[in-house]
């Protein structure tokens, strides 16, 4: 369980990150992402015997590219964000524990079967690193930014696994 300090540290780094430039801070959001992708696939999912394709809906190319890259980024925030966070902070429920339970719901609908563990795993912490992402911009600059910040990192990860299922 050390996983848990280590994404505590990260999302407490990224509340003291002074967010002057927006394009930095979005930037900062897609390298932790990128970053975790490349642990993922090129580390953990040899070592695991897992494939890393962490969206198995990529695999077919009859789905228009428009609803895994940009739709589905959008509905995603406005599920396992705005309102799972909406209706927990209703209970009086802590704010890290928020982002921590909101991150796993998030990566437990990605789970695809024992065979795609590794995506779940990873999920998770992309869920992790959203939800604490969203709760930054919503108090900082409110709802609408909130929203479209997560969905357009979350839309760059998509877009970045997108390209790797298929290189």
């Amino acid at each position: 369980m050390k996983a848990i300090p280590v994404v505590l540290k990260i999302l407490q780094a990224i509340k003291n990150v002074d967010a002057r430039s927006h394009l930095l801070y979005l930037s900062l959001m897609c390298c932790i992402l990128l970053l975790q992708n490349f642990t993922i696939s090129s580390i953990l999912a040899p070592a695991l015997n897992q494939r890393d394709n962490s969206q198995a809906v990529f695999d077919d190319f009859s789905i228009p590219l428009l609803l895994p890259i940009f739709l589905s980024p959008l509905f995603e925030t406005l599920i396992f964000q705005a309102a799972a966070i909406w209706v927990l902070q209703l209970f009086e429920i802590k704010e890290m524990k928020i982002i921590l339970f909101s991150g796993l719901i998030f990566g437990l609908v990605h789970f695809m079967g024992s065979h795609y563990l590794i995506v779940v795993f990873s999920a998770i912490f992309a869920g992790v690193l959203f939800s604490g992402m969203y709760l930054y911009r919503l108090k900082r600059n409110g709802f609408f930014w909130a929203v479209a910040d997560v969905t357009f990192v979350h839309a760059i990860n998509n877009t970045v696994i997108f390209i790797d299922t298929f290189q």
